[in-house]
Formats: structure tokens, sequence, C-alpha cells
């Protein structure tokens, strides 16, 4: 009896204890699954934090690939937009040779008619030998035009003129383009507002869009305490390269403005050319050479490129080397575009305004400010100013 008592007793023994294995093991891994989870739960936001840093810094290379590959189709584009102007020149200039050469030989002929002719012309046969020394010097002047000229192929930019509309309120009607009898029921501060709110809407047409960029450029100096000059505005190709000059108390600043193509680098000749045009404005301003370096490194005068696009990394060495600041990727925002001159009467202008352009901060002793709309310069107690019309007799 006490024998099965026994095997009952191992056989119990045996048979619980795998059980009691199995149970423990499985206690002890849901324990450490818990444990795992716990840490990975607490790593979780950092590798998704990781995820997204890797993903977004391959996006910004995927990206910067695609400017790059675009700026270089851009660029041979450029490219063969300049080859094919060059070619048509070449074609042009061998073209212009056998005409020189064909013109050459009837000219001769002509002279040694006149010279042995039966009865010698010998005036005729020098006048036609006048003719053929200036046809040559002329000849000689435009290959080096044409030399001259072929060398600006790949710089060349569109000039934008200033366009001064709104003469009277007829034009301005034009402008708005609406309903005649909705037109004539606006006050005339309504309609100046419908004015600056196309001009507002409508400068980013290749006329108009490089005058907008110095107007904003200028402001930004403004807001700064400035006195902007809009020197490439009212002088137009006569600027001299300088599109800005902006002074405060002793300091000068001559600025340029490029609004260029996004795909388009300014380039090194760029640079040059500004600082050049820089030293000349100071020279004929009563600046010597020395005296100008003297006050570019103290400061005093500072040499400022503002533009849409970028420099390229030789214009960017030029820079440092010649001491010129500049600014990239610039986007014109909304700016209150009404300047608003507080003197023995309170005047308001716009950007449609012949005299726009000629007021600027600190210009006089008169009080300067600007507004955004026509109706709140309107509502300041200012009038807008008077517009010149022709006498009549």
């Amino acid at each position: 009896m006490e024998i099965f008592i026994i095997i009952f007793f191992l056989f119990v023994v045996f048979g619980f204890l795998p059980w009691l294995k199995h149970t423990i093991d499985e206690f002890f891994s849901s324990k450490k699954y818990r444990n795992e989870n716990q840490v990975l739960m607490q790593q979780l936001p950092h590798l998704e934090k990781q995820l997204r840093i890797k993903y977004e810094q391959g996006f910004k290379e995927m990206e910067k690939e695609y400017s790059s590959k675009t700026r270089g189709l851009e660029e041979e584009k450029e490219k063969f937009e300049a080859q094919k102007s060059l070619s048509i020149f070449k074609l042009n200039s061998t073209m212009m040779k056998i005409f020189d050469e064909y013109t050459e030989k009837r000219l001769n002929a002509y002279e040694k008619y006149f010279y042995f002719k039966k009865n010698p012309s010998w005036k005729s046969a020098d006048y036609i030998k006048g003719i053929k020394k200036e046809y040559k010097r002329l000849e000689k002047e435009n290959r080096e035009l044409n030399l001259l000229l072929s060398e600006f192929i790949e710089e060349e930019q569109e000039e934008i003129e200033l366009n001064n509309s709104f003469d009277d309120e007829e034009k301005a009607f034009e402008y708005g383009k609406i309903e005649k009898n909705v037109w004539d029921s606006l006050t005339y501060i309504e309609k100046l507002d419908i004015i600056l709110e196309k001009y507002a809407s409508t400068w980013k047409n290749k006329l108009n869009i490089g005058l907008e960029f110095e107007r904003y450029c200028g402001y930004i100096y403004e807001k700064r305490g400035f006195q902007v000059k809009y020197w490439g505005i009212l002088k137009g190709k006569s600027d001299g390269g300088i599109d800005l000059i902006a002074k405060k108390k002793e300091k000068t600043l001559y600025i340029q403005c490029k609004y260029w193509s996004k795909y388009k680098f300014i380039r090194e000749n760029t640079v040059t050319q500004l600082f050049g045009a820089a030293l000349k404005f100071a020279i004929d301003n009563r600046d010597t050479y020395e005296s100008f370096i003297t006050k570019v490194y103290e400061k005093k005068i500072e040499i400022i490129l503002l533009t849409k696009t970028e420099l390229s990394e030789e214009a960017k060495e030029f820079c440092k080397k010649l001491n010129i600041s500049y600014i990239e990727n610039i986007e014109i925002e909304n700016y209150p575009r009404v300047k608003l001159v507080e003197g023995l009467e309170k005047i308001f202008y716009i950007p449609t305004d012949l005299q726009y352009d000629n007021i600027s901060f600190l210009s006089t002793n008169k009080k300067y400010s600007r507004a955004i709309s026509c109706k709140e310069a309107n509502e300041l107690g200012y009038r807008h100013c008077y517009r010149w019309k022709r006498a009549t007799f």
C-alpha cells in the first residue's frame, strides 16, 4: 500500500513540476515582455522624432537636388540661347563681310572708271575715294560695336520703364475696369483705393516688378530710420548702377536691387560693377579713392546687394573681399504704399502719382509717415496731392 502511495506521489510530483515550470516561465516571459514594451513605448517618441528628422533631411536633399537640376537646366537653356544668338551674330558678321568686300570692289571699280575714262574726272574719283575711306571707318566702328555687343548677350535683361499712369480721373476709371454707373457712384477716395488695390494686385507684370522691388527695399530701410533716395527710379537708365541711396547721420548706403529669376545666380561681375558704381558715385560727390576705402572699412559707407535670387559662390567670395553686404531670397510682402507728408498741409501720395518717388523719409523738415489705404489717410486728415494740369488759353 505504501508503495502505491509513493508511486502516486511521485507521479503527481513529476506531473506537477512541468506545469509549474511552464507557469513560472510564462510569468517571467510576460513580465519581460511588459518591461520591453514599456521601454519601447518610452523610446517611441524619440524614434518617431529621429524618423521625422531623417524624412525631412531626405526631403530637403531631394528638393535641393531638384532645385539644382532645375537651375542647371535653366543655365543650359540660357547658354543655348546665348549660343544661338552668337551663331546668328556670326552668320550676320559673315554676310556683312561678304557685303563689305562686294561694296569695296564696286567702289574701286567706280574710282578706276573716273580716273581712266576718256575724259578723266579727277574730282569724282577723289569723291569716290573719300566715300571709300569713310566706309572703311564706319565698317571698323560697326565691327567694334558688334564685338562689344556680343559680350553682353548672356547678360541681356529686360529694361523696366516708369509707367506714369492716371494723369487724370478718366485713366483711373479705365484702370479700375468696373461698371461706369458703379464708378460714378463712388467717392474720390474710394476711387483712389480701387486704383491702389489694382496696383497692388498687378505690380508683378514685367513693366513694374523691378520698380516695386526697389520701392519695397526702400521702405525696409526707411523703417530702420534711413533717409532713402529712390535713385534708380528717378534717374532711369542713367542711375549709374545704384538703385537706392540711404543715409542716416554719417552713414551712407549704396544699394543695388536685383529682382531676377530664382533660377539665375548673381555672378561676380555684378558684384564688381556694384563696387565700381559706388566708388564712382562717391568720387563724383567729392570723395577720393582713399577716403572711400577708409569709409568702407569704417562702415561709414556700406555697399549692399539685395536680390530675390541667390549669389554664386564666386560672387560671395568677391563680396567678402570687397566688403559688400548682401541679402538673398527677398520676397515682396504687402506694405503700406500710401505716403503721408505733413507740412503746411497734410497731403498723401500713391504709387501712380508723378511725385511719389520724390517723397522720402527725412527728405524735408516735413513729417513723413505711411498708411495702408487712402481711406485711412483721409481719416487722418490728409488730402490727395493735386494733379498737374496743362494750362488752357
